[in-house]
This record gives structure tokens, sequence and C-alpha cells, in this order.
């Protein structure tokens, strides 16, 4: 039975492949809490925009719906905090941004529909 009163957020599994030190391509994972948008949010990160209009960028995408993070660990091994400083040192790592965002598309049925 489906109830109308779910959470307003929920974690999922993150994978990012990065190459390492030796240059062999290791897989990480960490899990990403995302607000749990409603039907017109998501129907506005995906509409077609105009000629005039940028595109939405992954970093706005990300605003709206990466609320935190578990599994992330600092250079000494520790839990990474999820602060606004440790947010923005976590979206400049390359590919990690892409791998959120798949995670999200993935999380709600939309992997493969939509395209960056």
């Amino acid at each position: 039975m489906f109830k109308l009163d779910q959470s307003d957020s929920y974690w999922y599994p993150v994978q990012v492949e990065m190459t390492d030190a030796a240059g062999r391509r290791t897989r990480f994972s960490f899990e990403a809490q995302f607000e749990r948008l409603p039907q017109s949010d998501i129907n506005e990160i995906f509409r077609v925009r105009g000629e005039d209009e940028p595109p939405l960028k992954d970093s706005e995408v990300l605003d709206r719906v990466l609320r935190g993070w578990r599994g992330v660990q600092d250079a000494e091994g520790r839990e990474l905090e999820v602060t606004p400083e440790n947010r923005a040192m976590l979206l400049e790592i390359f590919p990690v941004p892409a791998s959120i965002i798949r995670a999200f598309l993935k999380s709600i049925g939309w992997e493969g529909k939509a395209k960056n």
C-alpha cells in the first residue's frame, strides 16, 4: 500500500570511477541524501530550454537535490562532515558531480531519458 506521507529526503548509492595513482580505473562509492522533489520541480529540471535560455548547469541541479552524504572520508580516513566548505571541495573533484547526478537520475527512474 502506498502512503502519501513520504519522507522529504532519501539515501541513494553513488558510484564514482576514477583513475588512481597507478593509472588503474578504481570504483568508489558513497551514499547521497537527495531531496524528494515534487513532480513540478522534476518537470522544471528536465524541461526543454528555449534558445534564449542557458542550459541548466549540473551545479544548479545539485544545489536543488543534494542534501548530504555518508561514506565520504577526508585524507586521514575520518568521515567528512557535511558543511558548505566540504560540499564545495567534494563537488570540485572530477567526476563526482556527474556521478551524483547520474545517481539522482537513476533514483527517480529518469536515467537514460534526460541528457546533460
